[in-house]
């Protein structure tokens, strides 16, 4: 699969912004502009557990004025690395195709090795 990033392990991040007075297709755009990025991107011979690319949402409160949540698998050496590389990705995606930085409501980040398909037990 593809994934951003070029670290060592595989990571699943989710990113949650704000989403403000951007339009409500906003997280629909985002998720096409990403995608386009992944195709340019090598893939790998993982085993794809989830989609390269989702869409999500806060586990806890949404944002009160809505939310632009995007699921993506990054590659990196470190949690730290993983998170900062899965919202830079998330957030400059949303900046163009928003014309303004986001600002972050929820980021969760999942160690592949921590995923399983449900058949592997």
């Amino acid at each position: 699969m593809a994934a951003f990033g070029a670290g060592s392990e595989l990571w699943r991040v989710d990113v949650v912004l704000r989403l403000g007075a951007a339009a409500s297709d906003t997280q629909a755009r985002v998720l096409g502009r990403l995608t386009t990025w992944l195709t340019d991107l090598p893939t790998q011979a993982d085993e794809e557990v989830h989609p390269a690319l989702a869409g999500t949402y806060s586990y806890d409160l949404s944002a009160p004025e809505g939310e632009v949540g995007v699921s993506c698998w990054v590659r990196a050496d470190s949690l730290g690395q993983a998170a900062q590389l899965g919202f830079d990705t998330v957030a400059r995606a949303f900046a163009e195709e928003v014309g303004r930085p986001p600002e972050l409501w929820d980021l969760r980040l999942i160690p592949r090795s921590a995923i399983t398909d449900g058949r592997s037990r």
